[in-house]
């Protein structure tokens, strides 16, 4: 009987959440992992350097690029294959919803490696958080293109919705955005939400129409990150005071509730007389 040798178990691909802005909203267990897991992979330099610094230790790590995609995505799959766990952050929040973390989770899919979260700051909820527009059901539609015209007709696309619109784009590009954003909304009453360096030192919070918010981003000197919701549509917006309640609930009857109801005036008495035995029980 030949002895087959058994395959080392694959390792861990861990997608940990960090900061928006301010270091110390950083998980615990991201710190734990920058410094205890064998292979790490980043978006960007100057972060890997800042997270690294925040956990005390100095280490290599690999950077994810578009012009390192297939090196670095063939290393982690090595790495994973050969047992060892790896470590992927984002330049902020968590990580997979606007930056090239899937990429990672499908070689970790593909391979049958093990997969694990590290969750933490999202400037998404944390924006829905402080939103005056009902955000129940919401469309994510992510980074608009660079081209000016490409960029209007993404935003008359999506904006053409019922639900609420979030949107995200870089800091350089801060006021073109929303100079097509205001061309796009000309005319409109829809209400704008935007979330300015969430967690960071110039925190703050702007609600109004896009002529008032655009007035605010001409005013600002420096670039800064931002989170954008904009209005539905309106065509099934349902406020807050008017939560749907279910049309087939049953009503549960009085006497169900540990008490009988008793009409207004009424005596107290029967009134009914009780049958007579059928000797059926």
């Amino acid at each position: 009987m030949t002895n087959h040798p058994q395959k080392a178990p694959l390792g861990t691909l861990w997608m940990a959440a960090t900061t928006l802005g301010d270091m110390r909203d950083i998980p615990l267990r991201s710190l734990e992992l920058l410094r205890t897991c064998p292979f790490l992979v980043f978006e960007e330099d100057k972060q890997a350097r800042q997270f690294l610094k925040a956990a005390g230790v100095q280490r290599q790590w690999m950077r994810y690029t578009e012009q390192r995609e297939a090196f670095t995505l063939e290393e982690l799959e090595r790495e994973l294959k050969e047992g060892n766990d790896a470590l992927y952050m984002s330049d902020q929040g968590t990580p997979g919803l606007a930056d090239p973390g899937r990429d990672l989770v499908d070689v970790a899919l593909r391979i049958g490696a093990n997969l694990r979260v590290v969750p933490g700051p999202s400037s998404l909820t944390a924006t829905i958080s402080v939103c005056p527009i009902d955000c129940r059901r919401f469309q994510f539609v992510g980074f608009p293109p660079r081209d000016e015209s490409e960029r209007e007709l993404f935003l008359r696309q999506h904006l053409d919705h019922p639900w609420p619109s979030i949107i995200f784009d870089t800091p350089y590009r801060m006021r073109q955005f929303f100079e097509t954003l205001e061309k796009v909304l000309h005319g409109t009453d829809r209400k704008v939400f935007v979330g300015v360096d969430i967690s960071g030192e110039h925190e703050e919070f702007w609600w109004g129409t896009i002529e008032i918010i655009f007035k605010k981003v001409s005013a600002l000197t420096e670039k800064r990150n931002y989170v954008v919701i904009v209005e539905g549509n309106g065509q099934d917006f349902v406020s807050r005071k008017m939560r749907p309640q279910p049309s087939n609930q049953v009503k549960p009857r009085p006497e169900k509730l540990g008490f009988k109801f008793k009409p207004r005036g009424h005596s107290g008495k029967s009134t009914h007389k009780k049958p007579k035995p059928t000797g059926r029980r």
